[in-house]
């Protein structure tokens, strides 16, 4: 599993970032979208719901190499944050942080706290998976990405056949009675 700084690298050597903002709810969309899409996180760091909306603090204030990375995410995982960058890519910081605003995950790890209150509280992945697969449901948000066609070999599809069933297993009993 990459860090959040390893896709940070990755998404510079994509796209021009406008400011610190962006980076920060671009990363926090990469994680929300891998939750929605694989059930899993995209990097182990936290996300947390400060005033400006999701940061991931461990990269706060991060120097970007000159040179984007080459080699450190896999073909998927590319492709997802490719797919994120082409939904939310072209929204500045300030768009960003006022979409953040509107979606539950945000607003439910503020617990209600005034719009200026400072606040370190994490931004859960159980929030961000129920809010993305909704969203992915209603059509909205970006286009889910496919495996490349060059590595859907047997490894891959046995390891998506897994992660599927485990993530239905308990629906598809309750189903069954």
């Amino acid at each position: 599993m990459p860090k959040a700084f390893e896709v940070l690298k990755y998404m510079r050597g994509k796209q021009h970032f406008t400011g610190e903002m962006q980076r920060h709810k671009l990363l926090y969309y990469v994680q929300a979208w891998s939750l929605a899409w694989t059930g899993r996180p995209f990097f182990d760091d936290r996300v947390e719901a400060w005033t400006l909306g999701p940061v991931v603090p461990n990269v706060r204030n991060a120097i970007l190499p000159l040179h984007p990375a080459t080699g450190s995410l896999s073909r998927e995982e590319q492709a997802l944050v490719d797919a994120v960058l082409d939904h939310y890519g072209r929204l500045g910081g300030a768009e960003l942080s006022n979409l953040t605003h509107q979606e539950r995950p945000w607003l439910d790890a503020r617990a209600g706290l005034p719009d200026d209150a400072p606040s370190s509280a994490e931004i859960s992945h159980d929030a961000m998976r129920r809010e993305y697969t909704m969203q992915s449901l209603q059509g909205k948000g970006p286009q889910r990405p496919g495996i490349p066609p060059q590595e859907a070999d047997l490894d891959d599809v046995l390891n998506l056949a897994e992660v599927a069933s485990s993530r239905w297993s308990r629906t598809l009993a309750l189903l069954a009675e």
